[in-house]
């Protein structure tokens, strides 16, 4: 993955709901703006990673180990 234009917003823990418990996952969350693309949101983790664009794409982009299978969906369509 290549964040071109990206500024480092924060390290963090990101918390992961579980039906027991919460538990604290290391991530790193990077922000970025884009001419054409808008406001977009990375979050990465050894477990997974999320990519959240606001902009005008408004798309959600998640993945998480061990397959690492992409899904990509649009967060203004709901049809089905």
């Amino acid at each position: 993955m290549c964040l071109t234009a990206g500024t480092l917003a924060s390290a963090l823990s990101c918390t992961a709901q579980s039906t027991k418990h919460s538990t604290l996952i290391p991530a790193l969350k990077l922000t970025q703006t884009h001419f054409y693309f808008g406001d977009t949101e990375t979050i990465v983790s050894m477990k997974g990673v999320r990519i959240n664009n606001h902009g005008r794409m408004k798309f959600v982009l998640v993945a998480k180990s061990p397959d690492w299978v992409v899904n990509v969906f649009r967060t203004d369509c709901f049809s089905h």
